[in-house]
């Protein structure tokens, strides 16, 4: 359990490093937009380009998490040995929600520790820039989304195997 803990939490790292570094390439200008058709085209755009980057990232922690973490038993003890993730998150969440909210007018993510939170949260820092997300309760989902999806993937994976037997005999 604890291997899986310490797996979980180095794909999560991974996943997270690649699409913050992703984010940077493609988001490091922000640009004005002379009209109102042209700022709706680009916040249709982002829709679509955060639900890409999040579906993809779930299906790296599908297939990740699938490949080399090991079956616990049952899924409450497959959720408990990918909670690391979630647990840090939740640590990471507390300490940016006890540093203060921001100013009115200003937005979460203009706070180192919201910023951080977000980074470690990667695979949505996209949704959190574009939504302008200032309530902090927004982020507690995307905490858990990882541990889930890594969980799923290995009790998944026993259904698969335990089918794969039955049809042999």
């Amino acid at each position: 359990m604890v291997k899986n803990n310490i797996k979980s939490f180095f794909m999560h790292l991974i996943i997270s490093f690649v699409f913050v570094r992703i984010f940077i390439i493609f988001n490091q200008n922000h640009v004005k937009w002379a009209s109102e058709a042209a700022a709706r085209s680009h916040y249709f755009l982002m829709t679509f380009n955060v639900i890409i980057r999040i579906a993809l990232a779930g299906g790296l922690y599908y297939l990740l998490a699938r490949n080399y973490l090991k079956n616990q038993g049952n899924i409450y003890r497959n959720m408990l040995s990918t909670s690391l993730t979630a647990i840090i998150g939740i640590c990471l969440w507390v300490i940016a929600y006890n540093n203060g909210l921001p100013a009115q007018g200003k937005y979460l993510l203009d706070l180192g520790p919201w910023q951080k939170l977000a980074n470690y949260l990667g695979y949505s820092l996209l949704f959190f820039t574009e939504s302008h997300a200032n309530n902090p309760y927004v982020y507690l989902p995307f905490l858990f989304i990882p541990t889930a999806v890594m969980a799923l993937s290995i009790e998944k994976e026993k259904a698969n195997k335990g089918n794969c037997e039955e049809t042999l005999y």
